[in-house]
């Protein structure tokens, strides 16, 4: 049974190690998939940076343009120096301010250089409007083509302009269409993506889940294991006591019966041998006075007490040539390692008797 125990703490401590194992790599691709979802939340923050820079950067230059008309406007319109200076002045401020904002802007240089990845995507996107806006200029040129084929036949010119119109509406609705499905298509893998990532990660928390109850299982079944260790270990130490006390008892015993054997036997002994001496006095009035006689039925003690002796050796090796020990107790079952009863002999009838050599003192 110790065996079977050690061998299943074995197995258990295995399990456990293997249980212990997978909980680390979930746990690894758990912390992945965070960092994962960390990196594409920066990349969307840095890409959110760039498009705001390069929006300032397209203000900035619609206000120099507008600063540069201004001043052109001004010098048509000489006006006093005075004013002059003090405009030139207040412009001087503003290029100052310009060139500090400049200054940043080329330090976000290396930014820009970055953002320029995602402008070439931007750029194939406005690759395919020129190749649009080149079709419109054919379509241009074959209009007038056509209107100077037809110049007198104005409702068909205005038919043309009319369906070019429409051409051009329907261009830009396609173009629309197109990036909505793009984005659409965009959005349904980023559901889907985080679908999968939610039904991962509710699958290991149901397999989390499930380890823990196992590890419980077994964390309980490990504690009444060594709970019955321990229970097993008592008995077996009561059992040992128990033991050692029956052999000092049956010892006891066995010595009590011989020594009574041996006075009964001494006794019949002593009465054979008084009979014997009895008849001879009878029979011969000069027996009592020969000492031959008187050594003789003194000589008979020593020969009775090794017949004693052997008969009681006998009797001892007698019983114990019956005495059978089996592995199975008084109703024919037998315990195995499995702790499983198993029947070995049949169960006791009307003829048999059970016996216990201990007394009750030392089973209570």
């Amino acid at each position: 049974q110790k065996d079977a125990t050690i061998e299943a703490q074995s197995h258990m401590a295995v399990q456990t190690a293997e249980l212990e194992a997978l909980l680390a790599q979930k746990d690894a691709t758990i912390e992945a998939q965070n960092q994962m979802a960390a990196q594409i939340a920066d990349l969307e923050a840095c890409l959110a940076q760039k498009d705001a820079a390069t929006e300032s950067q397209s203000q900035m230059a619609v206000r120099i343009a507008e600063l540069e008309a201004c001043l052109a406007q001004k010098d048509a319109a000489t006006e006093p120096q005075s004013q002059l200076t003090a405009r030139i002045a207040e412009l001087e401020a503003c290029l100052a301010q310009k060139n500090v904002i400049i200054e940043s802007h080329t330090q976000a240089a290396d930014r820009i250089a970055e953002l320029e990845a995602s402008l070439v995507q931007k750029n194939l996107v406005i690759e395919s409007q020129s190749q649009m806006a080149t079709r419109i200029a054919e379509l241009e040129a074959y209009l007038v083509q056509v209107d100077a084929a037809a110049e007198s036949q104005s409702p068909m010119v205005a038919r043309i302009a009319e369906l070019e119109a429409f051409c051009i509406e329907a261009d830009a609705a396609k173009e629309s269409q197109s990036q909505m499905a793009a984005r659409v298509a965009e959005l349904e893998a980023s559901m889907a993506q985080k679908d999968a990532a939610i039904e991962a990660q509710s699958q290991m928390q149901a397999q989390i889940a499930e380890l823990e109850a196992c590890l419980a299982e077994r964390e309980a079944a490990l504690e009444s294991k060594l709970q019955s260790e321990s229970r097993i270990a008592e008995l077996e130490t009561c059992l040992e006591q128990k033991d050692a006390a029956v052999e000092v008892i049956v010892a006891e015993r066995v010595a009590e019966l011989l020594e009574r054997q041996r006075l009964e036997l001494c006794a019949g002994a002593g009465a054979d041998a008084a009979g014997g001496i009895a008849e001879a006095s009878g029979s011969s009035p000069m027996a009592r006075s020969s000492p031959t006689m008187r050594r003789s039925g003194s000589a008979e003690a020593p020969d009775g007490v090794a017949e004693i002796d052997q008969l009681v050796a006998d009797q001892t090796a007698a019983f114990l040539n019956i005495v059978t020990v089996v592995p199975w107790g008084v109703l024919g079952t037998q315990l195995t390692r499995d702790r499983e009863e198993i029947a070995r002999a049949p169960q006791p009838d009307a003829e048999s008797a059970i016996v216990d050599p201990a007394g009750l003192v030392y089973i209570q």
